[in-house]
């Protein structure tokens, strides 16, 4: 989500040079806006699945090997981390 902004933010900054309206760089700020309005809600959906799989896959036996590592080792893929929003 990050990055989205700042390439957005980049994209912009580069479409206010048709003087006096700036349609150009308003479009591109409205359609960056519009990306940003479709990415954060679609990136939240993805992270709940993710957690609601974590979840449902717990107690399993895979689980059990990965509680084995720590999460310096496997990130997001140890079973005890979840996304927050």
């Amino acid at each position: 989500m990050n990055m989205t902004g700042h390439i957005c933010a980049i994209a912009v900054s580069f479409g206010f040079r048709d003087a006096p309206n700036y349609f150009t760089g308003k479009g591109l700020g409205l359609a960056s806006s519009a990306i940003a309005a479709i990415v954060a809600p679609a990136l939240i959906m993805y992270l709940k699945s993710q957690n609601t799989r974590k979840l449902a896959n717990k107690h399993g036996p895979e689980a059990a090997i990965l509680r084995g590592k720590s999460v310096e080792e496997i990130y997001d893929g140890h079973p005890d981390f979840m996304y927050s929003f």
